[in-house]
């Protein structure tokens, strides 16, 4: 049964010295400095970080889910990397709860002042900012309207969900993260649609999955840092109700009863809340919902660049954000425009409108403003954009403590400049009904109600658009919104309020690109060995899948190349597909000489029905092959060597000796190999007492001999985990690092959670470093502070180099074939296109077969063709007919055969 939690937060402000500037602040009054030797929980923002959207370019082309694993191993590893020298200080310095927050950039922590001031000297520290725990009543961005007998299913009509529903969409296989004071989990409306693990086994205090938190069943409580994240206020039930309550208590109050909710309590510091993030990228959440927001009045003000490189993160791994703008609308005074709205709310949305002018970078964040859920008039709390990002010292307020890097410089609202067009939408807030912690049904408004109806909406735009980028659902909401305020985008209203049924149809068609396969014929076309190399035209098969519920008839697809890729035959039409099913387009693609290993990028336009989609595609141009560069199962020795500080507890090779404290697993009682195999790389393996051989008193490494691995586009490594301590502090740990060059040494992961069971794991080494001659990983188990029980393991080991093979296709040489001559015949296609189709040129007197086709159009007889089109067969559609410049205008087409 899950607990209510109740708590008392204590605020404590931290005031800089010389606080001053042009813009006015009435926070509350600072509390008295800490004791100099008294924890301040603070965060380092750390330098030369990997951003997230540069590492979302790399893995550009991956599936969705290998392309988030990647993300989170690259971005993880970066950030360890270059939080060592500041743990290690903070460790030094006895500081409690040591946490990196990969996805924001920064180090949280308890440790006294000095410390901090220390590390804020550090090369590689940005700078250091005090994270204080706010009052609750500071960071809710909601309001009790005045009217309880509002009937909840009034707002779900004025934003068309009804009609979505009637589609047959209710959200289902979306997973929503909930930032917010918990969920009452027995609430009937919610019972059904809370979260599970699939990886963890509740209540057994092990960390099941592997994902550094024990008994996640249905989220994670970051504000007490235990497993049961029931809510503690109502505020997180009164939300989760209008995303998925269903209506089984009487009311329906969610715009998504299908969708599947992930509990995260957050707490009342920055790091809880960047953290909670973290945990919803790692675990699979599709869309976030805070209705939570830090104010400029805060003090310390709020450091606005950490909080979009955490809005950057979500989007790179493919998560939208809805956040509160902030209840600031009548503050003005002390939340001045242009930050009115709130972080993260004013961070940019993942796609720009064309009249965002400047147009500079993006994020997850949808920022939302509210209005009356029964008036729709907005509310006066809501807050006024624009929001703006410029240096705030150097433009705004001399007293502002953070560094603004360059890239968050980019919408400046000074000397006339517009800023960022915020808030993005409005949704009923105010008079609003939802789910009420203990049972039953409360009122609900502000901002805070606003922000998880969207949240819903954004669940069913999902479900009917699975393969969706943020930016195209972010797009599809903004343009499909309902007008609210003057014509247009506006500062109070944003684009309007989401239109669920238009915001489906504006998504475009639900297709998408399930598979593709490459396949080259022999000569003169290809050398016929299966792959598509550089000089060949090869013929490209894409998977079309239709997520929608309903058949889809009249599909036209459009393929377009790029610099690696010239489309030969680029239109297929699909005279239907079934509901739920799929068809096999066939496309014609040549790669030109000179683009082996290189990976190809086109786009296919997908139009149904008045919508269309566009899918970007990357073809690899060659073959993969791998090799195992080091494999090692521990049944045999493998050249491995150990060192270390540890008393005991050094690594060895050995079947390892199973045992337990206080009924947890301790020491592993087998290896990670399938039968036969035994053995296993395991610390210490004394007797069955788990105090007797484990590590203590320091660290123990084991290193694997290095491998070259120079010739290879791409390295994998895999390897089986296992990591147990008793260690109540989380101190002590497992570390895995590995070397391109035998010299400098990059963390992979850091484990401080109890893990006892054996984890595989997979990392493409080469997104983190550049593979060298001395590629090599190391494995180090550590036991810190007191004496605890401490154990670690180590088996099955694959390092593996992945090339691709591509020989460039020289088409044989041969005499030219006949023209076309006057057979060129046009006629209207189906989807409003033009047919062109000829006789192909005469084989007689032992001229070749044409190799393809050049068709050029021109709007004059006597000259100015330019070609539109390669195909191979004696056919080519001029898709959307012929254009020109009135109504009947000539077009005149000229079709030449290629070379063999």
């Amino acid at each position: 049964m899950p607990r209510h939690k109740f708590s008392t937060v204590l605020t404590g402000l931290f005031l800089f010295a010389g606080l001053r500037g042009g813009m006015e602040c009435a926070a509350a009054p600072p509390a008295p400095p800490a004791p100099a030797g008294a924890p301040v929980h603070a965060c380092a923002r750390l330098a030369g970080l990997v951003s997230p959207g540069e590492a979302a370019r790399r893995l550009a082309g991956r599936p969705a889910g290998e392309r988030r694993a990647r993300l989170v191993a690259l971005l993880s590893a970066d950030a360890a990397g270059r939080a060592a020298p500041v743990t290690l200080r903070l460790r030094a310095a006895g500081a409690r709860d040591v946490r990196l927050i990969w996805s924001a950039g920064v180090v949280c922590a308890d440790a006294p002042r000095a410390a901090w001031d220390e590390i804020a000297r550090q090369e590689g520290v940005v700078a250091v900012f005090d994270d204080p725990p706010r009052e609750e009543s500071e960071l809710l961005d909601s309001a009790a309207g005045p009217n309880p007998a509002v009937p909840p299913e009034a707002p779900l009509v004025a934003m068309r969900v009804p009609e979505a529903w009637q589609r047959g969409y209710t959200g289902r296989g979306t997973v929503v993260a909930l930032m917010d004071t918990g969920v009452d989990r027995n609430h009937p409306d919610l019972a059904g649609q809370i979260w599970v693990n699939p990886g963890e086994i509740a209540g057994n205090g092990l960390d099941d999955d592997g994902n550094g938190y024990a008994d996640d069943v249905h989220g994670y409580d970051f504000a007490d840092r235990d497993p049961d994240p029931s809510d503690s206020a109502g505020h997180g039930t009164n939300a989760a109700g209008l995303i998925v309550g269903d209506g089984s208590a009487g009311k329906q109050t969610g715009a998504a009863p299908g969708a599947t909710l992930m509990v995260l309590r957050r707490g009342t510091t920055q790091a809880t809340l960047w953290e909670a993030s973290q945990y919803a990228i790692e675990n699979g959440a599709h869309v976030l919902s805070q209705s939570v927001s830090w104010k400029w009045s805060f003090l310390p003000r709020p450091d606005y660049s950490t909080w979009r490189r955490q809005a950057e993160t979500e989007l790179a791994a493919g998560l939208i954000h809805t956040n509160s703008g902030g209840n600031t609308g009548e503050q003005l005074g002390t939340e001045p425009i242009p930050y009115n709205v709130a972080a993260p709310a004013n961070c940019p949305p993942p796609w720009l409108a064309p009249e965002q002018v400047p147009a500079g970078g993006v994020s997850s964040v949808l920022g939302i403003g509210n209005v009356d859920a029964r008036t729709h008039a907005i509310a006066p709390s809501s807050p006024y954009g624009p929001a703006e990002w410029t240096d705030i010292a150097a433009r705004r307020d001399a007293s502002y403590p953070w560094p603004m890097p360059p890239a968050h410089q980019d919408y400046p609202a000074w000397s006339g400049q517009p800023g960022l067009l915020k808030p993005d939408l409005v949704a009923p807030g105010e008079n609003s009904t939802s789910t009420a912690l203990g049972g039953g049904y409360t009122t609900f408004g502000g901002t805070s109600a606003a922000t998880p109806r969207v949240a819903g909406i954004l669940a069913l735009l999902r479900e009917a658009a699975p393969r969706a980028t943020p930016a195209e659902l972010a797009r599809a909401l903004l343009v499909s919104a309902q007008d609210l305020g003057p014509a247009g985008r506006d500062a109070r209203h944003g684009a309007g309020m989401p239109q669920a049924d238009a915001a489906i149809d504006a998504a475009g068609p639900p297709l998408f690109v399930a598979a593709q396969e490459v396949s080259d014929d022999g000569p003169p076309r290809g050398d016929g060995d299966g792959a598509g190399d550089a000089g060949e035209i090869v013929r490209l098969a894409l998977t079309i899948e239709n997520a929608s519920v309903d058949a889809l008839s009249g599909v036209d697809l459009v393929l377009r190349g790029g610099a690696d890729a010239v489309v030969r035959d680029g239109y297929v039409r699909l005279a239907s597909i079934a509901a739920q099913g799929a068809a096999v387009a066939e496309f014609t693609v040549e790669f030109p000489a000179g683009s082996c290993a290189r990976a190809a990028e086109l786009a296919l336009e997908m139009r149904q029905g008045g919508r269309t989609r566009v899918e970007p595609l990357f073809v690899t141009i060659g073959t993969e092959t791998r090799q195992a560069l080091f494999a090692d199962d521990a049944e045999q020795d493998r050249g491995w060597s150990v060192a270390g500080s540890a008393t005991s507890g050094q690594w060895v090779r050995q079947a390892p000796v199973g045992t337990t404290k206080n009924g947890a697993p301790m020491n592993p009682a087998s290896d990670a190999s399938p039968a036969p195999g035994t053995l296993a790389w395991v610390t210490g393996n004394g007797p069955t007492t788990p105090d007797a051989a484990d590590v203590d008193g320091g660290a123990t490494t084991l290193t694997a001999p290095p491998r070259d691995a120079r010739s290879f586009a791409r390295v994998e490594l895999r390897y089986a985990r296992w990591f147990a301590s008793n260690d109540a502090a989380s101190e002590d740990r497992l570390l895995v690092e590995a070397t391109g060059d035998g010299t400098a040494w990059r963390p992979i992961e850091e484990i401080t959670a109890p893990a006892p069971a054996w984890r595989p794991r997979t990392i493409v080494l080469s997104d983190l470093l550049a593979p060298g001659a001395r590629t090599a990983l190391r494995v180090t188990v550590e036991d810190v502070g007191s004496d605890d029980t401490v154990e670690g393991g180590l088996d099955e080991v694959l390092l593996e180099g992945i090339a691709i093979a591509c020989s460039e296709y020289a088409p044989p040489a041969g005499p030219t074939p006949d023209e076309v001559g006057a057979t060129l015949r046009l006629a209207p296609a189906a989807g409003g296109h033009l047919l062109l189709t000829w006789d192909p040129p005469s084989a007689a007197g032992g001229v070749d077969p044409p190799r393809g086709y050049r068709v050029r159009r021109s709007a004059s007889a006597s000259g100015g063709f330019a070609e539109i089109g390669q195909p191979l067969a004696a056919e080519f559609t001029e898709v959307d007919g012929v254009t020109g410049p009135a109504p009947g205008a000539a077009a005149f087409y000229l079709v030449e055969s290629l070379r063999p």
